[in-house]
Protein backbone atom coordinates (compact mmCIF):
# COMPACT_ATOMS: atom_id res chain seq x y z
CA UNK A 1 0.00 0.00 0.00
CA UNK A 2 2.85 2.38 0.86
CA UNK A 3 4.43 1.62 -2.51
CA UNK A 4 1.20 2.49 -4.32
CA UNK A 5 0.90 5.77 -2.46
CA UNK A 6 4.55 6.49 -3.16
CA UNK A 7 4.06 5.75 -6.86
CA UNK A 8 1.05 8.07 -7.02
CA UNK A 9 2.97 10.84 -5.27
CA UNK A 10 5.89 10.35 -7.67
CA UNK A 11 3.57 10.42 -10.67
CA UNK A 12 2.08 13.68 -9.42
CA UNK A 13 5.50 15.21 -8.91
CA UNK A 14 6.65 14.06 -12.34
CA UNK A 15 3.55 15.58 -13.95
CA UNK A 16 4.16 18.87 -12.20
CA UNK A 17 7.83 18.75 -13.15
CA UNK A 18 6.98 18.00 -16.78
CA UNK A 19 4.57 20.93 -16.93
CA UNK A 20 7.17 23.40 -15.68
CA UNK A 21 10.20 22.05 -17.55
CA UNK A 22 11.68 23.15 -20.84
CA UNK A 23 11.93 20.68 -23.70
CA UNK A 24 15.61 20.09 -23.01
CA UNK A 25 14.90 19.40 -19.35
CA UNK A 26 12.14 16.97 -20.22
CA UNK A 27 14.37 15.10 -22.67
CA UNK A 28 17.11 14.92 -20.04
CA UNK A 29 14.65 13.69 -17.40
CA UNK A 30 13.43 11.01 -19.81
CA UNK A 31 17.00 9.86 -20.43
CA UNK A 32 17.72 9.74 -16.69
CA UNK A 33 14.53 7.76 -16.08
CA UNK A 34 15.54 5.23 -18.74
CA UNK A 35 18.95 4.83 -17.12
CA UNK A 36 17.33 4.32 -13.73
CA UNK A 37 14.99 1.70 -15.20
CA UNK A 38 18.00 -0.19 -16.56
CA UNK A 39 19.59 -0.05 -13.10
CA UNK A 40 16.36 -1.25 -11.43
CA UNK A 41 16.10 -4.11 -13.94
CA UNK A 42 19.54 -5.33 -12.94
CA UNK A 43 18.63 -5.04 -9.24
CA UNK A 44 15.40 -6.98 -9.85
CA UNK A 45 17.37 -9.78 -11.53
CA UNK A 46 19.76 -9.99 -8.57
CA UNK A 47 17.14 -9.70 -5.82
CA UNK A 48 16.05 -12.77 -3.91
CA UNK A 49 13.53 -11.26 -1.50
CA UNK A 50 9.96 -10.97 -2.82
CA UNK A 51 9.31 -7.75 -0.89
CA UNK A 52 12.44 -6.14 -2.35
CA UNK A 53 11.46 -7.28 -5.84
CA UNK A 54 7.96 -5.86 -5.40
CA UNK A 55 9.34 -2.50 -4.27
CA UNK A 56 11.78 -2.36 -7.19
CA UNK A 57 9.01 -3.26 -9.64
CA UNK A 58 6.84 -0.49 -8.17
CA UNK A 59 9.68 2.01 -8.61
CA UNK A 60 10.20 0.83 -12.19
CA UNK A 61 6.47 1.16 -12.91
CA UNK A 62 6.48 4.74 -11.61
CA UNK A 63 9.39 5.55 -13.90
CA UNK A 64 7.65 3.97 -16.88
CA UNK A 65 4.67 6.21 -16.17
CA UNK A 66 7.02 9.20 -15.92
CA UNK A 67 8.48 8.37 -19.33
CA UNK A 68 5.01 8.08 -20.84
CA UNK A 69 4.04 11.47 -19.42
CA UNK A 70 7.27 13.03 -20.63
CA UNK A 71 6.83 11.49 -24.10
CA UNK A 72 3.37 12.97 -24.32
CA UNK A 73 4.54 16.40 -23.13
CA UNK A 74 7.54 16.36 -25.48
CA UNK A 75 5.34 15.43 -28.43
CA UNK A 76 2.73 18.06 -27.55
CA UNK A 77 5.02 20.93 -26.61
CA UNK A 78 8.34 20.39 -28.35
CA UNK A 79 7.60 18.94 -31.75
CA UNK A 80 5.08 21.48 -32.99
CA UNK A 81 5.65 24.07 -35.67
CA UNK A 82 5.35 26.87 -33.13
CA UNK A 83 7.96 25.49 -30.69
CA UNK A 84 10.33 28.18 -29.44
CA UNK A 85 12.46 27.17 -26.43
Amino acid sequence: MKALIGALVLAGLFTTQANAASCGQMIEAKSEAKATIAYLNSKIKDARNADVIAELVDQRSALVQKIQILDSKINDLCKGDDYND
